[in-house]
C-alpha cells in the first residue's frame, strides 16, 4: 500500500514565512521515498519573484492546493491612517465577538474551506495520514475535526510554538475568556491526534502536564533539522588567526526578547571593548543580516558602526555563503527561549564552526558546551567573555569538537523517524 500523506500547512511555499520551511523539507524527503504528498496551504498574498524553498517542492510526488484563508486583510494592516485604524478596530471587535478566540490567528475563517478540500483529497487519493503544522493553530483544530468523518485516519499535529497564551502572535497576554476558549480547542486537538510532535520539548512537557489522562507516548520530540542540499562547499573551521578580522555573523529575525536579553548586552560589550581595549576592538567585525530600528539606533548611539554592520536580509543560500566565510555564527536568545533549539541552532551545525550563544544558561547552551561545538556569553558577563574569546583567538586557542554527529539533525534522518509514525 502506498502511504499517501496530506499536509495542512498554511504557510507552505511559495509563502515566504519560515513556518512553511519545515514541512517543505519534509515533503521533499517524503517524496524521495516515493510517498505521494498532497498539501493544503494558503494562497500567497503577494507574488514573490524569488521565493525560498520553491525548489524543494518541485517533485512530481508533491501536489499543492492553494486556497484563500478568508482572513480580513484589514486585520493585517499596519497603516497609521486614522480612518484605517478605526476600521481595523471595528473589524477586530466584530471578529472577536464572532469567534471568541485569538483573532490574530489567520486560519480562524479557514474551517469550511479546509474541511471541504481535505475530505475531497482524502477520498480521492485513499489517504491514511494527515499532518497539520501550527501556528496557525486554528488549522490544527479544524484538521482534528476530520476524525469525525474518518475515524481511522492517522492524525499527526505539529506544534512549532505554544498555542493558548497567544505569544506567537505577538500578544503580551490574552484574557481569561480567550485563553479558556483556545485551551479548549488545544485539548480537543491533542485528544484527537494520534501523535503530537514539536520541535520544542518544553511544549510537550507542558502538554503532558496539562493532560495527564492522555497517553504521554503520543507526545514526541522532533527537533529542527537542516538540509544538506542547502549548503555551499563548506570551508572547515581552523584555529589560524585571520589576517584581517575575527568575523562574527548573525542573520534573521530580531525579536524583542532577543534584542533586550542578547543583542543589547553584546553590543554594550563591544562598546566597552572599544573604550578599554581598542587593540582588541580593531580585530573584530560583526555583520547582522536583518533589520531592527532599535538595533540601528543603538549601534549609532554606541558609536560602534565601524565594527557592527546591519545589512539587508539576503536569501538563505546567500546567507549561508556569508556564514561559510565567517568565524563565529551567533545565536541570541531571550530568557524565555533559552531551552529552545531553534532552526538557526541546527542550521549552523554543518558549517563545523564554533557557535557563539548569547543567552542565559539553558538547553541550547548546554548542548553547545557539552558537545564542545561553541562558546557561551552570559548576558551579565559579555565584556569579560568577549575579551577572553578574542585573546584566545589571537593565541590560536579556539577549540571545536569535529567528532560531533551533526548528521543526526538532518532532514533525511528526521524523515525516516517520521515515516515510522505513518500508516
Amino acid at each position: 500500500m502506498t502511504r499517501n500523506v496530506l499536509l495542512i500547512v498554511p504557510e507552505f511555499p511559495p509563502n515566504n514565512s519560515i513556518g512553511g520551511r519545515r514541512w517543505a523539507k519534509f515533503a521533499k524527503y517524503l517524496a524521495k521515498e516515493n510517498i505521494q504528498v498532497k498539501v493544503i496551504a494558503f494562497k500567497p498574498s503577494f507574488i514573490n519573484n524569488n521565493p525560498n524553498w520553491i525548489d524543494d517542492i518541485s517533485d512530481d510526488n508533491i501536489n499543492v492546493v492553494y486556497l484563500s484563508s478568508h482572513y480580513p486583510k484589514i486585520l493585517e494592516s499596519s497603516s497609521s491612517n486614522i480612518l484605517m485604524r478605526l476600521i481595523k478596530k471595528i473589524v477586530s471587535i466584530i471578529v472577536s465577538f464572532l469567534d471568541g478566540g485569538i483573532i490574530q490567528d489567520r486560519a480562524i475563517f479557514f474551517r469550511s474551506t479546509l474541511l471541504k478540500n481535505a475530505r475531497k483529497l482524502i477520498r480521492e487519493n485513499d489517504i491514511h495520514n494527515v499532518i497539520c503544522s501550527g501556528p496557525y493553530h486554528r488549522a490544527s483544530y479544524y484538521t482534528s475535526l476530520l476524525k469525525s468523518d474518518f475515524p481511522e485516519i492517522n492524525y499527526i499535529v505539529d506544534f512549532r510554538d505554544r498555542w493558548a497564551d497567544g505569544q506567537v502572535y505577538g500578544l503580551d497576554k490574552v484574557s481569561d475568556t480567550v485563553y479558556k476558549n483556545e485551551e479548549r480547542l488545544q485539548k480537543y486537538t491533542c485528544e484527537k491526534a494520534d501523535y503530537v510532535i514539536s520541535t520544542y520539548d518544553q511544549i510537550l512537557e507542558e502538554l503532558i502536564g496539562l493532560y495527564p489522562d492522555m497517553d504521554k507516548n503520543k507526545f514526541i520530540h522532533f527537533p529542527h533539522n537542516y538540509d544538506p542540499a542547502d549548503y555551499p562547499d563548506i570551508k572547515e573551521f581552523n584555529v589560524k588567526v585571520s589576517p584581517e578580522k575575527i568575523r562574527f555573523i548573525y542573520g534573521g529575525t530580531i525579536n524583542t526578547a532577543a534584542l533586550n536579553d542578547g543583542f543589547i548586552p553584546f553590543l554594550n560589550a563591544i562598546r566597552s571593548l572599544q573604550l578599554d581595549r581598542n587593540d582588541l576592538y580593531q580585530l573584530i567585525s560583526f555583520e547582522i543580516y536583518g533589520s531592527n530600528f532599535r538595533l540601528n539606533q543603538l549601534i549609532n548611539q554606541l558609536d560602534i558602526a565601524s565594527c557592527v554592520k546591519i545589512l539587508p536580509k539576503v536569501s538563505e543560500s546567500e546567507f549561508y555563503k556569508k556564514v561559510n566565510e565567517s568565524d563565529f555564527p551567533m545565536i541570541f536568545l531571550g530568557k524565555k527561549w533559552k531551552n529552545l533549539l531553534t532552526t538557526k541552532s541546527i542550521a549552523y551545525l554543518p558549517f563545523r564552526k564554533p557557535i557563539l550563544v548569547v543567552s542565559e544558561k539553558g538547553k541550547v547552551v548546554d548542548m553547545v558546551l557539552n558537545e564542545s561545538i561553541g562558546y557561551h556569553f552570559n548576558p551579565d558577563k559579555c565584556y569579560q567573555n568577549l575579551v577572553t574569546l578574542v585573546e584566545d583567538y589571537k593565541k590560536n586557542n579556539i577549540h571545536f569538537n569535529f567528532n560531533f554527529n551533526y548528521e543526526a539533525y538532518s532532514y533525511e534522518f528526521a524523515t525516516k523517524r517520521l515515516i515510522q509514525l505513518l500508516k
